[in-house]
Formats: structure tokens, C-alpha cells, sequence
């Protein structure tokens, strides 16, 4: 199977649970609260996957377990 069909057979099985892929681009705006509230060390906030990390800890904690930061 090619690398272009690995990667759609991907975004099917995704789709298929109901899960989606999203990019953002972010500031300081958005990791400084993120490192306040406990979710990001400051030495990760330029850290792509520590901040993806934290990112989906706080909305579990916001949004399935409903605990407002």
C-alpha cells in the first residue's frame, strides 16, 4: 500500500469513530493560561506534543468531566 493510501485508510478509520484531525496555530495568548492552570510545564510550551498534551487535558477536564478552569 502507497504512503497517500496509508494515510487515507487512516482518515477513514477516524472518521469512522467519529474522531477528527485539527491544526492550530498558537501564541503565547493561549499556552501562558495553559502553564498557569496547571495543564503545561513553561519549559514545554514551545513543545508541540507537550502542548497537544495539554491541549486534550483540558477539554477532558472542561468538557467530559465538566470542570471549569
Amino acid at each position: 500500500m502507497s504512503s497517500a493510501a496509508e494515510r487515507m485508510a487512516i482518515m477513514r478509520e477516524r472518521r469512522a469513530k467519529g474522531e477528527v484531525v485539527v491544526t492550530l496555530l498558537l501564541g503565547r495568548n493561549v499556552t501562558s493560561p495553559l502553564v498557569e492552570r496547571g495543564f503545561l510545564d513553561s519549559d514545554e510550551a514551545l513543545d508541540a506534543n507537550a502542548v497537544t498534551v495539554a491541549i486534550c487535558r483540558h477539554l477532558r477536564d472542561t468538557l467530559v468531566n465538566g470542570v471549569l478552569a
